[in-house]
């Protein structure tokens, strides 16, 4: 299926990855694993992954490492550190690192899933990205270049919000 998206799990702890694998499999992904940094920027050159989670703390190289190197050859992919190791410095260092969110271990399915969810979304063909198209053909047809437009998305899928957009020319 073309708009899969594919998932890649780096992470030291078997039980962590078939979990993930097993849920984001049952959720419609296409999953793939790596047991630590190394493994996992390698399948990440196979698969080009749109989103990886990996874990913070990995033999040979950790977490925020992997998601250093993997940023410089794959800008446009969303990436979510998972940790057994959760406090407030160590996000914060992942999120100025780039990773788009942080997810303290242990997760529950649901949990995953809508961290993943959110993910997707920021993806630069994800719905953010939609929807903002959405609101700029909104302004174009409208002759609106610059305040904010609200979009909604299709009735029952519950989403609604602003877009602001630039002055013109910037």
């Amino acid at each position: 299926m073309a708009d899969q998206l594919k998932v890649l799990v780096a992470d030291d702890e078997e039980p962590i990855r078939d979990s993930c694998r097993q849920v984001l499999t049952k959720a419609g992904y296409e999953c793939h694993t790596a047991v630590d940094g190394i493994e996992g920027l390698h399948f990440a050159h196979q698969v080009d992954p749109d989103l990886v989670l990996l874990d913070l703390m990995m033999p040979g190289m950790d977490g925020l490492s992997m998601l250093d190197q993997l940023l410089k050859t794959h800008p446009n992919v969303v990436c979510i550190v998972i940790t057994g190791y959760a406090t407030i410095e160590s996000a914060v260092d992942a999120m100025k690192h780039g990773a788009f969110d942080f997810l303290p271990k242990p997760f529950t399915p649901d949990e995953l899933r809508v961290i993943v969810t959110r993910g997707r979304a920021q993806r630069p063909d994800g719905a953010a990205q939609h929807y903002r198209r959405l609101a700029e053909a909104r302004a174009d047809r409208c002759g609106r270049h610059r305040g904010s437009i609200h979009v909604e998305s299709e009735v029952g899928k519950g989403t609604s919000f602003f877009v602001r957009l630039p002055e013109p020319g910037m």
